[in-house]
Order: C-alpha cells, then structure tokens, then sequence
C-alpha cells in the first residue's frame, strides 16, 4: 500500500486483519464532527484491525490507513520524539476462538516541550 491509502473505512464491514510487512498502518475513528482520534499504531511485523467488529463481522468504528511516518505522527500528536523501540512481551487478553494479544514496548523518548531525554515503558 502506498502511503495514506486506506485500507479500512470507518462503516465498512470489517472482513480482514492487516499484517504490516514495512512502514506502519495507522487506526483512527472520526467523530459526527469530522476529528480524528488516533487508536492505534501498527509497525513492522504487527497485525491490526477493528478486532470486536471483525470478530463479530460488523460494521468498523475505526479507519485504518497506511503511514510510513509513525515516529512524526507521534511526535505531532504527544511532544515526544520516539528513538528506540524495544518489544518487551505480549499477553493475550481474551480467549476464545479470537484473541486480541497486547504488545508491551520499551521506548527511548525525547520531550519536545521539556527539551530533555526520558525512558518510558508504554
């Protein structure tokens, strides 16, 4: 996918799950006023989708839609430059016949507002 195709729209009957094999797809719903909230981030080698509409094969509540610029989308959206990404560990949260597993990630940040270098676990 090129980048900021969609591949999800908000509405659309959730059939698929995504694997990113490069860049990063980005998961967002849009509000009655038209503002986007971004969810979720998806990076090389995760997978994404709108999960309980998926599971259940209804219509999404998220956009999902391809970047490449997920370091600077987060930059934009929190004040935080990320430097380092480090997976820790995932867990599933439910189990069933779909399970939704949780990423935990270690992260080098910089604060853009307080000018310093932090670490975060996120």
């Amino acid at each position: 996918m090129g980048r900021k195709e969609i591949a999800l729209h908000q509405g659309q009957i959730c059939r698929k799950i995504y694997f990113v094999q490069s860049g990063s797809l980005r998961a967002f719903h849009i509000n009655e006023d038209g503002k986007e909230s971004t969810i979720m981030f998806a990076v090389c080698d995760w997978w994404i989708t709108d999960m309980n509409c998926f599971a259940n094969q209804k219509s999404a509540m998220l956009t999902i839609e391809s970047r490449r610029l997920y370091k600077r989308e987060t930059e934009e959206e929190t004040g935080y430059q990320i430097t380092l990404v480090q997976k820790i560990f995932e867990a599933y949260i439910s189990p069933g016949s779909v399970t939704e597993i949780v990423q935990f990630f270690y992260c080098g940040i910089y604060s853009v507002y307080e000018n310093k270098w932090m670490r975060r676990n996120h």
